[in-house]
This record gives structure tokens, sequence and C-alpha cells, in this order.
């Protein structure tokens, strides 16, 4: 059973004009789709890019968070043995030792102490609030 061929511009022609209108429309939906792929495409790489930004910078502000707790924390051990060293001197000196010397220079390597403390806990404080200055 061989059909005969029929030209293709017969074929065109007999498809009516709703035919031809369902076409372009089919045609149309594509191209629109391969647009919003496009579109969802490049939507998809800057949000990459941003995601990556935004790690970065929360890797940043972890270290500064983590250096101003390790200054923190040293400024806590300078202060815990400054308040010793301080106690020290007071125990001697209300026990009545008569070297006053000693008792003036371990008071004032404690005060020394609690300066830096209070140095380094400034900065870490600095370094904290800078960190919500940007939002």
């Amino acid at each position: 059973m061989d059909d005969p061929e029929v030209p293709f511009e017969e074929l065109d022609q007999a498809v009516g004009p709703e035919e031809r209108q369902r076409e372009r429309d089919a045609d149309e939906r594509d191209v629109l789709a391969d647009k919003r792929e496009s579109r969802l495409a490049r939507r998809e790489a800057r949000t990459d890019v941003r995601e990556a930004v935004i790690e970065q910078r929360r890797e940043a502000v972890q270290g500064i968070l983590a250096d101003a707790q390790e200054r923190d924390d040293q400024a806590d051990d300078r202060d815990a043995m400054a308040n010793s060293r301080d106690l020290a001197a007071s125990l001697r000196a209300f026990l009545k030792d008569d070297n006053y010397e000693a008792t003036v220079s371990a008071r004032r390597a404690a005060a020394l102490d609690r300066l830096d403390s209070k140095g380094d806990r400034s900065s870490a404080a600095d370094d904290r609030s800078k960190l919500t200055e940007d939002e």
C-alpha cells in the first residue's frame, strides 16, 4: 500500500488557518520558555555570586569574633592574675610587712595589667560593633 507522495506545498495549503495559528502560538510559547530559562540561568548565576560573597563575609565575621574573644580571654587572665597579685600585696601590707617598696611595686604591676586588659576589652568591643555598622 503505497501512499502517493504529496508535495509539501500542498500539505501546507491543506492545513487550515486554525492549525497555522496553533503552530504560531506553540512557536511563541517555545520562544517565551527559552527566554524564561535564560533569565532563570542569569538569576541563578547572580545568586551563586551573592552566596559566595555572603560566605566570604561570614568567614571574615567569624575571624573577627574569634580574635575579639581571644583578646577578651587574655584580658580575663590578666585581670585574674592582677587581682591575685594585688590581694597578696594587700595581705602583706595588712600583716605589717615593713617592705613597702615591694608592695607598691606589686600593686603598680597589677594596675598596669588591668589597664592593658581594659584596652583589649575596648578594642574587642570596637571590632564587634564594626560588624553591625555595615548592616
